[in-house]
């Protein structure tokens, strides 16, 4: 990790950190409140005259520092691990140090009392935003703030004409954090951090979306567990809303859920007024309507969420599945009787050590709702080939299934075994997702892989997957080594195409500028045929082709050649990595043909053409190498 800390808007000497929590912002929100968090940031302060506070000329002489911002970015990941204000400075000349200490905007949440008076028809999720980047409030940097999200739930509560009024002065002594969580609480919606932005989420009952899928290999053995939770549970509610002036209570209850776990009732306001009047309501809903939503609308409201037990889960993964957010809905998968099994991401914690991720959640399917799924996962694909290129890439070639809901693959790479998580190229971190049409000339899906390792060797497999993105077993594994330099490439002479993911085709005007062998007599003349006689035309040859492991050396080629009027035959030779051996005899290659060669782990093979009327539709292509 490679840190960039700035103080007030200047970034410190990294050489002066002495002391840095590498432990992480607890994102999370709990239940329904955000949770603050504080840094201590401890730096050298054996020179007075770089920070000391007492020193003229120093960072912290003379300023205003208090409640200025401390960022933290790091370089690698791109992105913030820590956005907040400065609290306080611990200078302690015991130790040399000069301890900066800091708290994230949630903070000072918890610390600002709310002054704030407004009966217009505003919604909870609004009057959330506003106290959060309000300048006499919160004061969050917009920036900071998600706004997209508060925009959904907005919309949400406007459509049903969920409003409420709002009234706290001084001497309520309430805190902004005291108020949004009542917001929160009456209108199911939750709150969280997440990379230091917050995020607002209209909570809504589980409608069988589909979430990253973790299946029961992905976690680390005996590190999951879960458990049930009736803290917030309620099946009944009593809800005050403003009657033209007067505090009137809507109320609902679920009887069966009730005679199962005894009455547990929902109250806004949470604590006892002794008033019927509506100015005396500190947050009161302005409608038996909005008040009716919260309680019992069936996709947002109070009963839908609360009545059944709450089912918790605890799981602990590898470092791969760090792009899942806190807030994101996943799915286990192969887990005894769990089969996608929809769960939402409330915390996250890194161990950077071990390289894992601790993710505690929710259940969102059961007992609420259950939606059947297609559960059956497509049939594994066969992984054909994984070939080098000249230019230093390697090509993946594998069958296409055939099932109607198939979308498409997962390609895992790596150059050491049993890491399929780490490797990277320039389609990005294994495993990588293709969606593709690209199709070989005999009917294979092929992809290519770039900046990858020169001279490495490198093992695929390769995965199908659905519609309802169910994922296939894993095909066999197949290894490849990059070229380690572009010293012998293909040779195009009067040809032009791709032997193993295409075909090899005519191309009288020789673009590719192919390099005539010693021998070789072609009869093309500037894109004339020349005389009647068989002679070669035309020829490719190929880069040197290399086993991924020389104690499995290559045995076996198989090519194909199409031609309707003309003659085409193949060859190989070996190579030791210096010298070349011999060419081959020159065998037919028209039709599939199979050949059975002598134990090499490098060769180079070619294909002679001749005729004295080439089609457009001719041409030859390597199939198998193993």
């Amino acid at each position: 990790m490679s840190l960039v800390i700035s103080l007030n808007n200047t970034d410190i000497d990294n050489n002066t950190l002495k002391r840095f929590p590498f432990g992480d912002e607890k994102v999370a929100f709990n239940n329904r409140n955000l949770i603050a968090a504080r840094l201590d940031i401890e730096l050298d302060n054996t020179d007075r005259t770089i920070y000391d506070d007492r020193y003229s000329g120093s960072l912290f002489f003379g300023v205003s520092w208090r409640d200025t911002d401390v960022t933290v970015w790091d370089t690698d990941a791109l992105a913030f691990i820590f956005k907040g204000r400065m609290k306080n400075l611990v200078v302690d000349d015991r130790k040399d140090t000069l301890t900066v200490k800091a708290s994230n905007y949630i903070q000072d949440l918890a610390t600002t009392p709310c002054v704030k008076t407004n009966t217009a028809n505003w919604t909870p999720a609004n009057r959330i935003y506003e106290i959060l980047t309000s300048s006499t409030l919160g004061a969050i940097p917009a920036a900071n703030v998600n706004f997209s999200g508060f925009q959904e739930a907005d919309n949400i509560q406007i459509a049903a004409s969920v409003y409420t009024n709002i009234i706290f002065t001084l001497e309520d002594n309430k805190s902004c954090m005291d108020v949004i969580n009542e917001l929160l609480r009456m209108s199911n919606c939750e709150l969280f951090s997440q990379e230091n932005i917050i995020h607002l989420w209209q909570w809504r009952q589980y409608s069988g979306a589909l979430g990253t899928v973790i299946r029961k290999r992905d976690v680390l053995t005996k590190q999951y567990r879960h458990w049930f939770e009736d803290k917030n549970m309620a099946n009944d509610y009593q809800i005050l809303y403003d009657n033209a002036g007067t505090a009137t209570a809507k109320t609902g209850s679920d009887a069966t859920q009730i005679a199962a776990f005894g009455k547990k009732t929902f109250l806004v306001p949470n604590q006892a007024v002794d008033s019927t009047t509506t100015a005396d309501f500190k947050l009161l809903y302005k409608s038996v309507t909005a008040a009716t939503w919260a309680g019992e609308n069936a996709t947002y409201g109070i009963l839908t969420r609360y009545k059944y037990l709450k089912k918790h889960f605890d799981i602990t993964v590898g470092d791969e599945f760090d792009y899942v957010k806190v807030g994101e809905q996943i799915d286990l998968d192969e887990f005894d009787n769990f089969v996608r099994e929809p769960c939402r991401i409330t915390e996250k914690k890194h161990s950077r050590d071990k390289r894992t991720i601790n993710f505690k959640g929710y259940f969102l399917n059961t007992p609420n709702s259950y939606f059947a799924r297609d559960t059956e996962a497509p049939g594994k694909p066969e992984l054909i080939e994984v070939l080098p290129m000249n230019d230093g890439g390697l090509v993946a070639i594998w069958t296409l299934n055939t099932e109607s809901d198939y979308v498409g693959n997962r390609i895992y790479y790596t150059t050491t075994r049993g890491e399929w998580y780490i490797e990277e190229s320039n389609l990005g971190k294994s495993p990588v997702q293709v969606i593709t049409s690209n199709l070989t000339v005999d009917g294979y899906l092929y992809q290519k892989f770039y900046q990858l390792t020169s001279g490495a060797t490198y093992h695929f497999k390769v995965t199908s997957y659905d519609t309802s993105l169910n994922e296939s077993e894993y095909s066999n594994i197949v290894s490849a080594t990059t070229l380690a330099s572009a010293l012998i490439i293909d040779n195009f002479y009067m040809t032009q195409g791709d032997p193993f993911i295409a075909s090899i085709t005519l191309d009288v005007t020789n673009a590719l500028s192919g390099t005539v062998p010693s021998g070789f007599t072609p009869i093309y003349d500037d894109g004339t045929y020349g005389d009647e006689t068989y002679n070669y035309n035309a020829f490719y040859e190929s880069n040197v082709i290399r086993s991924d492991d020389p104690d499995t050396p290559i045995t076996t080629l198989k090519v194909k050649g199409v031609t309707t009027s003309g003659i085409m035959n193949f060859q190989y030779r070996s190579w030791d990595g210096s010298d070349f051996g011999a060419w081959s005899t020159a065998v037919s290659a028209i039709g599939v043909v199979e050949v059975t060669i002598s134990s090499f782990s490098y060769i180079q093979v070619r294909a002679l053409f001749g005729s004295s009327s080439w089609a457009d539709s001719d041409n030859f292509v390597i199939q198998e190498i193993s």
